[in-house]
């Protein structure tokens, strides 16, 4: 009985749960994300039963198995995708609808805008005058303008839209992943639930699938409850959440891109990815939308810099060139308003990351630097002179001055700035630039149409113009990493000073202060020789490392034995905390400076890097493969370097006719000036073959012997290079010289030489009386030429000789005492025949070469009767070595150091006088050491002079550049001309001795004074008044007596003497013994040997306010000698005027004489040196009654000996240099050498914007400084373009001005072709060497043939890639509108199958009607019947009681 009451009673308790079951079902079936419940029945075994009940096989009912959730974890999960995918779709469609929206409005888009102005052109073309077409056209451009920047700002509204809505997105995403985590928290028991497991299970369910919405995501299960949900399908982008912990996501928005990261509790970032949802649906979605404002922001460029190309290569209806029709500056500049400087900024480029800032610059003048403050607030360095900023270029040009200030505005977008610039209807560019002039010979039928566009740089080869704009030495400079091709530089407009460097050795050391406060020596062997340095009284004091190398480099430490510094020995040191370094200035073509070997810094040892010797050249070139610098390239260079990756155009060839061999002349009219310290390489030939400074195709023939033809080449002449190419150039017959340079040019033009003639034929000697010959130059016929010479003046030869000129090519220059020099300007013979002299004296006859050196080593003599033939000589100039062979014999090229070197040199012909300059850069040759202290590049510059007299022999002098003042030409100029004084003799002026009751000279007095041929005026200057009286003088408000009042008046005395060269006098009152006495000197030494006088010119007042009287003397010295040189009976000469007396010299007596006797003004003596008694030198005293004008002392061959060093040659430092004078009829030849670290420096100006690309030539990679200017604004150039006659399917193309060819191009196609930005249509057949100049037109008004070029544009042009606008903006609507049908097409398939997901996860979780009713029938009948089990049991138990 007791079995069957359990058994009723447990199963109405298990029927009233399974019914509660089911009633929440029906309850919830509304209910979002609701799974249905399932209560499972159970039968009660005997095995579950109580241990005392009774086993039976009845049974013992059933009881509530539990409650569960409808869940499978694949439909979920397909769910998830789905659900992801479809949000993605979704997402993105709603974007890409308002995108269509934006690019096709319902009104007139920008195609439609396009297609308006090219309508109004072409109506503007018909009359190109008519002011309402003009209109027209610019209202057009207006709405071309109005369109895109409508079009752009829509699409960046549309952007930021999608930006914050991602946002939004995000947040909402990181709330769901928090409200998922405090769920789990509760399933996980770690808080009070607030519910029931099941309802916390329904809940988490939907935040994943909330979750699944935002981003594709996979979801692991955990038994205990917990679960792990990971970013991406396969959880391979990152955690997003496990068990009760999770990371947020976030997102950097800009205008390049979108950045997502996932960030961790610790707030470490991770960079994350989407790849479905709608987070990535509206990614997608941003990038398509900045794609399409890049694709409009490109059109707009396009647009703008092709029309503006047009229209800046046409003419306004004033005849004045085009400017920018259309902008789209993004960058405002405004200049301060109280700036003084001259400077200006170039921009170029744009920063997005600064957009919408301003920035302001300040120019401080001591730190010459620039300033800038961003209004963003992000910092920026300050800068020199160029600032690149994130694509931003600032370059400033002019000189600024101290707090020049300038703003500049960056506005944040770009298309959306489009504007018209021109506003006048008579500023439209309508008539074109060129013209074209079709040349009279053609014969072809064919017409030109030139037309323009911007043209593209294809290659990937480096632009340089960035590493050009700093100031830099060569401690700092730009360090290639390779040889060959360097890079490219587009627009140039100049280069400065561009200097390829050599290698220097260097010495450092490891070391630190403390090691240093502890060292006492610094040991340097160079060469054979060791030198040390004693540190140890400047060591234990140091502050820093680098103290001691300043200390070393400004001499203050000198070497123990030898006293020598570091300067001495070519050294530059630098130190930093942790090394020294010693640089060394030894090069090995130079005996300057011993070779760095090793050193040690107390007990540290040096580490040596020795130099890099290898060769290192530069080399320019423009893109259609012209050398316009460099030494000329071998055949295999030319295939490796001259190539489309090294940025050459496609048809570009190898071009060296332009390298230039003369300074200032290059390629295309630009002035290009490359200097070496050797100079060019040089062969000097003639019409009789190579040079051989004997004869030169110089004869003299005897009476009646005169040559019926000239001298002349009768075989080839072969000019080999050194890279193995050579060229044999063949003459006419009886051809001169400068006929033979004409045609070795034309034929070595391609091996980049130059050929020069020249010939001066110097006649000196010539003395009184009649002069007659017949003159042969150009002429065929003599013409007699007759003058008298009368008191030594050859004028009246010169005047006959040049009445001729305009018939013979010759013309006449005086020079010297007696020397007549006769030029042929065509570089032809010069013929006198029958030369006839009255005097019976011969003259000596030389050649000169074009910088005014003999070319003979010994003159050749021209007696009466003789006939002189003498032929111009040529010279072969090239940038490389080279040899050339004549009949057998060879030479080899040698440098000519003034021939583009650093030092020039100029004669001047009229006035016979020889100027020479030096070229010097203190960047360059200074010592420095680099911007970190890590290397010290040591000053190895070196000027060198040498002046040979045909007499003395040479007298040479060196001046090395130490400070930056230093490097310039007057301060080398000066260094070395006071060398050189300094050898030689020296010269003072004494005037009487006097007191002040002689009287003393007033303020301004003046005396004149000659040194040689020079005039120098002394002033003297006396501030305070003064008088003299009986027994004492006033001085301004003092009184002293006499004595004292003359020495007063003598130190308060000042001179200032004025002249051909500042400073080459000094003067004073010296004191005597009994009073003062004006002294004169000339400062250093006089090279020419000539004494100080007094002018002749002064009068005797002038002279007596001075004290100066016939009893004044002038003294003229040698150089010390040794008392024991040897008796010699010609020691050198003393002229006097013209005469020379020659000296000899007794060592028994140290006496000196004359032959013949000086007159009684002169006198010589020697006088001993006091500091070394074995010394004596000359002394010639002359005094003022001397009649003589000029007095010196001559040296020969044996004067050095006796301390006479001069040369036939007064020298004068000027502004630029220095200028040499020759003396009487003499030549003194100059030289000069030159070291520098520099192998090569190079200058070119006038390119007018080439595009240059720059090789360097060698195996050691380059390192380099200098600048190089650049400009966006290339020059209208003039062509011509002439059809080639060997291949008439091409043309050549030439600089109209100067007949350079600038390029080659194919026209085998179409008959067109693009040369740097012009459009070349032939219409009509072409005939080889037909011409046709481009030529710059005049103002116009009926010419439309610009606006014809804009027309063009409305087509895209497939060769040049330019126009085609509505065709371009069409493809971005066509893009787009692809890319929405995609997305459509996509957005369908993945709602389909997101419906099915959900529509399968429904089927199994979700709550049936009519299945819970049925169940809920079962169930009630089961509970009503159970219910009656217990009714039955209970009466059964009543009747067993009763029955008991």
């Amino acid at each position: 009985m007791g079995d069957l009451f359990d058994i009723g009673k447990a199963g109405i308790s298990a029927y009233k749960s399974s019914l509660a079951a089911t009633g929440q079902n029906i309850a919830n079936v509304g209910t979002e994300g609701y799974a249905r419940r399932d209560a499972s029945i159970e039968e009660i075994s005997t095995a579950n039963a109580d241990v005392l009940s009774i086993s039976n096989t009845s049974g013992l009912g059933v009881r509530m198995g539990g409650i569960t959730r409808a869940f499978d974890q694949f439909l979920d999960l397909q769910l998830q995708n789905s659900s992801s995918s479809f949000s993605f779709s979704k997402s993105k469609s709603e974007v890409l609808e308002r995108l269509e929206n934006v690019l096709i409005p319902k009104t007139a888009t920008v195609g439609t805008r396009f297609r308006e102005f090219f309508d109004g052109v072409s109506n503007l073309a018909q009359d190109s005058s008519d002011t309402n077409l003009r209109t027209l056209v610019l209202s057009g451009a207006e709405a071309v303008s109005r369109e895109i920047s409508t079009l752009h700002s829509g699409l960046n509204d549309l952007r930021k839209l999608t930006q914050d809505t991602l946002e939004l997105a995000a947040g909402e995403f990181n709330n769901t992943l928090k409200n998922l985590s405090e769920l789990q928290n509760e399933i996980l028991g770690n808080s009070i639930k607030s519910g029931a497991p099941n309802i916390l299970l329904d809940q988490r369910d939907n935040l994943l699938s909330k979750l699944s919405e935002f981003a594709d995501i996979s979801v692991e299960y955990h038994n205990n409850g917990g679960l792990e949900v990971s970013l991406g399908q396969l959880g391979e982008v990152g955690t997003l959440l496990k068990d009760n912990s999770f990371n947020k996501i976030s997102f950097e928005l800009d205008n390049q891109s979108v950045k997502a990261y996932l960030t961790g509790a610790s707030g470490g970032r991770t960079s994350v990815h989407f790849s479905s949802g709608q987070l990535a649906g509206l990614v997608s979605a941003d990038s398509l939308t900045k794609s399409t404002i890049a694709e409009v922001d490109g059109l707009a460029k396009k647009f703008v810099e092709e029309q503006n190309s047009i229209h800046r290569m046409g003419l306004d209806l004033d005849g004045i060139r085009g400017t920018d029709l259309f902008s789209l500056d993004t960058v405002a500049i405004t200049q301060g308003a109280t700036n003084t400087g001259s400077s200006s900024l170039r921009v170029e480029g744009y920063s997005e990351n600064f957009s919408g800032s301003e920035l302001e610059m300040i120019f401080n003048e001591k730190s010459k630097s620039w300033s800038v403050t961003s209004s963003s607030g992000s910092s920026v360095e300050n800068f020199s002179s160029r600032l690149n900023l994130d694509g931003l270029s600032v370059l400033v040009q002019g000189q600024p001055k101290d707090g020049d200030k300038f703003t500049l505005g960056l506005s944040n977008s770009s298309a959306s700035n489009m504007r018209v610039l021109v506003s006048d209807a008579g500023k439209l560019a309508a008539a074109g630039l060129h013209s074209i002039e079709e040349g009279v010979k053609n014969s072809g039928s064919s017409e030109l149409k030139v037309g323009y566009f911007s043209e593209d740089f294809l290659s990937d080869t480096s632009n340089l113009e960035s590493l050009f704009t700093e100031t830099r030495n060569s401690a700092n400079p730009i360090k290639f990493n390779s040889t060959d091709a360097l890079g490219i530089v587009k627009g140039v407009d100049s280069i400065q000073e561009l200097s390829i460097l050599k290698s220097q050795s260097n010495l450092s050391f490891s070391t630190d202060i403390d090691t240093l406060r502890a060292t006492n020596s610094l040991t340097v062997t160079l060469g054979t020789d060791t030198f040390v340095f004693d540190i140890s009284n400047l060591t234990p004091n140091l502050d820093t490392p680098n103290n001691l190398a300043e200390a070393l480099n400004s001499g203050v430490i000198l070497s123990n034995t030898t006293s020598k510094s570091f300067t001495d020995l070519g050294l530059q040191s630098v130190a930093t905390e942790t090394s020294f370094v010693i640089g060394s200035a030894s090069q090995p073509a130079s005996t300057d400076f011993a070779e760095l070997k090793a050193g040690n810094l107390g007990a540290v040892s040096g580490m040596l890097v020795a130099q890099d010797n290898s060769a290192s050249d530069l080399s320019v070139f423009t893109r259609e493969g012209i050398q316009i610098s460099g030494k000329i390239l071998s055949s295999e260079e030319v295939t490796n370097l001259i190539t489309i990756e090294n940025g050459f155009t496609t048809e570009a060839n190898y071009i060296a006719r332009y390298l230039p061999t003369e300074s200032s002349q290059g390629f295309a009219g630009a002035a290009v000036d490359r200097k070496t310290t050797d100079g060019l390489d040089i062969v000097t030939l003639s019409g009789a073959g190579l040079d051989d400074g004997i004869d030169n195709n110089i004869s003299i023939y005897a009476a009646n012997t005169f040559p019926e033809t000239r001298t002349q080449l009768t075989s080839p002449v072969i000019v080999a290079t050194s890279n193995g190419q050579s060229i044999s150039v063949d003459f006419e017959s009886g051809m001169m010289a400068g006929q033979i340079a004409e045609q070795l040019s034309k034929d070595l033009g391609r091996l980049g030489m130059g050929v020069t003639a020249s010939n001066f034929v110097e006649l000196s000697g010539i003395s009184d009386g009649l002069v007659e010959f017949e003159l042969f130059g150009n002429n065929l016929e003599g013409l007699h030429v007759s003058a008298s010479i009368t008191n030594g003046s050859q004028a009246e030869l010169v005047d006959k000789i040049n009445s001729f000129s305009d018939v013979t090519g010759i013309r006449s220059h005086l020079a010297g005492d007696s020397t007549v020099i006769l030029e042929h300007t065509d570089a032809g013979d010069i013929s006198l025949k029958k030369f006839n002299l009255t005097s019976g004296v011969g003259v000596s006859v030389n050649q000169l070469n074009q910088d005014g050196d003999r070319l003979l080593a010994t003159s050749k003599t021209l007696f009466g009767g003789d006939s002189l033939v003498a032929g111009g000589h040529v010279q072969i100039k090239s940038t490389s070595d080279f040899s050339a062979s004549y009949d057998g014999n060879s030479q080899n090229s040698e440098n000519a150091a003034f021939e583009m070197g650093f030092a020039d040199k100029k004669f001047d012909l009229a006035n016979d006088f020889t100027d020479i300059s030096f070229y010097a850069n203190h960047q360059l040759d200074g010592g420095y050491a680099d911007a970190k202290h890590l290397n010290a590049v040591a000053s190895s510059s070196k000027y060198s002079l040498d002046l040979v007299d045909s007499a003395f022999g040479t007298l040479g002098s060196d001046f090395r550049p130490q400070t930056s003042e230093d490097f310039s030409s007057s301060k080398i100029a000066r260094g070395l001309v006071s060398d050189l004084r300094n050898s030689a003799t020296s010269t003072v002026f004494h005037g009487d001795e006097f007191i002040l009751a002689n009287g003393f000279p007033l303020d301004g007095s003046k005396i004149d004074f000659t040194l040689g041929d020079q005039k120098y005026v002394v002033t003297l200057n006396i501030t305070d008044t003064f008088e003299i009286r009986a027994t004492d003088v006033k001085i301004g408000n003092e009184v002293f007596s006499l004595t004292e009042g003359l020495e007063e008046l003598a130190a308060r005395s000042t001179f200032s003497i004025s002249g051909p060269e500042d400073d080459r006098l000094s003067a004073q009152f010296e004191a005597t013994a009994n009073g003062v006495r004006l002294n004169v000197a000339a400062n250093s030494g006089v090279v020419s040997g000539h004494s100080l006088l007094v002018s002749s010119t002064n009068s005797d007042a002038e002279k007596t306010n001075f004290h100066v009287s016939n009893t004044s003397t002038t003294e003229l010295f040698s150089n010390n000698f040794v008392q024991t040189a040897g008796t010699n009976a010609d020691i050198g000469s003393v002229i006097i005027d013209k005469t020379e007396y020659v000296i000899a010299f007794d060592t028994t007596t140290n006496g000196f004489s004359t032959t013949p006797g000086l007159p009684a003004a002169v006198t010589l003596s020697a006088v001993t040196n006091p500091l070394d008694t074995t010394k004596i030198q000359l002394k010639v005293s002359v005094t003022a009654n001397s009649a003589s004008e000029s007095i010196r002392l001559k040296a020969n061959a044996n004067s050095a000996a006796y301390g006479i060093s001069t040369v036939s040659a007064q020298l004068l430092v000027t502004e630029e240099g220095l200028r040499i004078f020759n003396v009487g009829d003499q030549r003194v030849k100059s030289s000069v050498s030159v070291n520098s670290l520099a192998s090569e420096v190079l200058s070119i100006s006038g390119l007018q914007g080439e595009d240059l690309i720059f090789v360097s030539n060698g195996t050691r990679n380059p390192s380099a400084i200098g600048k190089v200017a650049t400009t966006t604004e290339k020059a209208a150039r003039e062509y011509s373009l002439v059809v080639n006659e060997t291949d008439p399917s091409s043309i050549d193309i030439y600089d109209f001005s100067t007949g350079h060819i600038v390029g080659s191009r194919s026209i085998a196609n179409d008959n067109s072709a693009v040369f740097q930005g012009l459009s070349i249509d032939f219409k009509g057949a072409t005939t080889g060497g037909d011409r046709y100049n481009v030529l710059i037109s005049g103002a116009n008004a009926d010419d439309a043939s610009n606006l014809n070029n804009m027309l063009e544009t409305s087509f895209l042009n497939k060769e040049t890639g330019v126009g085609g606008y509505s065709e371009l903006f069409g493809k971005i609507v066509s893009n787009t509108g692809s890319e929405i049908q995609a997305n459509q097409q996509t957005l369908e398939t993945t709602e389909a199958a997101y419906q099915l997901a959900l529509d399968n996860k429904s089927e199994f979780t979700g709550v049936d009607l009519d299945t819970e009713a049925a169940r809920l029938m079962e169930q009630q009948q089961a509970y009503q019947a159970l219910a009656r089990v217990l009714s039955t049991a209970r009466e059964l138990l009543d009747t067993l009681l009763r029955s008991m």
